[in-house]
């Protein structure tokens, strides 16, 4: 058996005028004991470029785009017991 494990963004840690509030940008069931995970954006683009799947010039252009009010993104894993 294999646990095969998938991670999925589906929300962020915004500020706002009367402080932080979580957006929901994708629905996902939240199961008991579920552990989600904060990730400051930037950390994700560095990410994908230490991986390769991105090159340096495109690293530079994704973060430069990430809005000052985008504090976290959220991180849900699952796991797939085949």
């Amino acid at each position: 058996m294999s646990n095969k494990k998938t991670y999925v963004e589906f929300g962020q840690i915004r500020k706002g005028d009367y402080g932080l509030y979580i957006k929901v940008r994708k629905d996902i069931k939240l199961t008991e004991g579920m552990n989600i995970t904060m990730r400051k954006p930037e950390d994700g683009v560095k990410f994908f470029l230490e991986k390769g799947f991105i090159d340096e010039n495109e690293a530079q252009n994704r973060i430069a785009r990430i809005p000052d009010f985008v504090k976290y993104e959220l991180i849900a894993k699952f796991e797939d017991n085949d």
